[in-house]
């Protein structure tokens, strides 16, 4: 499999690179009012408008508050045809792992980090934490969870 690899804070984080669209520089997000917690915003990208979701926000964890020059927005492909964008403090690379070297998640105190973790990537002494595209969005209504 291969892996876009990108970091939150000083995490590094991994999206099998058959669901990422596109890696752009980050761009101003306009608010929407009433927006999610964990919503930048949304941007316009080659006259299509998708949201930006803030993975540091969604987790609870440290984040930077203003991009600098390595702020990249990783632009993913979701099951129902529509785009969204996740703010990435740092895309770092593109790497394939093989499947021996991916195990399975471990039980953690973020809920949302829970849902949507597929496993953990261990390359060399280096842990890369895999998310599922497929749960970024998705809302569970009866446990008011979502990834």
């Amino acid at each position: 499999m291969q892996l876009v690899v990108f970091k939150i804070g000083k995490e590094e984080y991994g999206f099998n690179i058959q669901d990422v669209q596109e890696i752009v520089l980050q761009q101003k997000t306009t608010e929407i009012p009433n927006m999610p917690f964990y919503m930048e915003g949304i941007i316009n990208l080659r006259d299509k408008v998708i949201p930006v979701i803030s993975m540091a926000k969604k987790f609870s964890m440290e984040y930077k508050q203003n991009g600098d020059n390595t702020t990249r927005f990783i632009v993913l492909n979701l099951q129902n045809g529509n785009q969204i964008a996740i703010w990435a403090d740092e895309v770092t690379e593109v790497l394939t792992v093989e499947d021996k070297d991916i195990k399975a998640p471990p039980q953690v105190t973020s809920d949302s980090l829970e849902i949507c973790m597929t496993g953990i990537a261990k390359i060399k002494e280096k842990l890369i934490i895999l998310l599922d595209t497929k749960k970024i969005m998705d809302f569970d209504v009866s446990e008011n969870k979502a990834c």
